[in-house]
């Protein structure tokens, strides 16, 4: 601790030391980035989580549209709502635009192993299927999940 002050207290912001105010704000910024690292990263064996910590993806289109929803947050944070909002726009609705979020941290074998992705995933695109009078189903991926569509 006593070196990370230091080093902090040794950097210049025009011609000043930085304030206990602003030291105090950086430290807090690095204690929520230590403990986001700490809960986004899996253990040694780099199929498990770290003891007492459980990470799962938020199910539908909640968990694709935005990282951070919000007034001032959304268009910096947008992950796949300006699509879905585009999509419903254009008469899409609940019953036949729906996401399949997933730990992207874990290996396939184990996305299947231990949160059954997979076979939900396939129900869940079988189910789209018959609800709209057996019209063929179009996956629309988005980075690493790209890979993961493939399976499909």
């Amino acid at each position: 601790r006593g070196s990370a002050i230091e080093a902090n207290e040794s950097l210049k912001k025009g011609g000043e030391k930085f304030s206990k105010e602003q030291h105090e704000e950086y430290e807090e910024q690095v204690r929520c980035k230590s403990k986001w690292l700490q809960h986004m990263s899996l253990s040694d064996d780099m199929i498990t989580e770290r003891p007492g910590i459980q990470v799962r993806p938020i199910i539908g289109l909640q968990g694709v549209d935005y990282l951070t929803p919000g007034a001032l947050t959304s268009h910096v944070s947008y992950v796949f709502g300006p699509v879905i909002e585009a999509l419903k726009d254009a008469g899409y609705t609940d019953d036949n635009l729906d996401a399949a979020p997933y730990d992207w941290r874990l290996p396939p074998s184990e996305l299947e192993k231990r949160d059954g992705y997979f076979s939900n995933t396939m129900r869940q695109v079988e189910e789209l299927y018959r609800r709209n009078e057996n019209t063929p189903v179009v996956l629309l991926c988005h980075s690493l999940g790209c890979k993961t569509g493939h399976y499909f």
